[in-house]
């Protein structure tokens, strides 16, 4: 997978390939937060927009534009700030959308061939790696 996809909202992907992006990013994470250490819970934070990138090309797979996947973050990120001050109750409301939403992302199908988006990704685009056999 090309690196510029994670920076940069534009075109399709697959959805084994967000799964497998989604697992790594999550699992750094994960990491940053059990150890409590300011740098890395910072660098956490940073890792969001990756993820959010990778929303919005998978929703762009399903020919959906980036609005459901921002709302899911919106949701999930202000709802998991309110559960960490206190307010569990309001902020577990909100994140509940958010997991909605991204469970659909995850698992929504696909668009078959091109769409406004771009490419189909499952569809190889360059051919001059093909041989054929006689």
């Amino acid at each position: 997978m090309d690196l510029a996809k994670f920076f940069q909202p534009n075109g399709r992907l697959r959805r084994t390939h967000y799964f497998a992006a989604s697992v790594v990013i999550n699992i750094l994470m994960r990491v940053a937060e059990v150890t409590e250490d300011l740098f890395l819970i910072l660098a956490s934070l940073v890792l969001l927009w990756p993820m959010l990138m990778l929303s919005i090309q998978r929703a762009h797979d399903m020919g959906k534009d980036k609005t459901l996947p921002i709302v899911a973050f919106a949701l999930a990120f202000f709802g998991g700030v309110m559960v960490e001050f206190g307010s569990s109750g309001i902020g577990g409301l909100m994140v509940l959308p958010g997991v909605v939403i991204g469970l659909w992302i995850l698992f929504g199908k696909p668009t078959a061939g091109p769409n406004e988006y771009g490419p189909d990704p499952r569809v190889p685009q360059d051919h001059s790696e093909l041989t054929y056999n006689d």
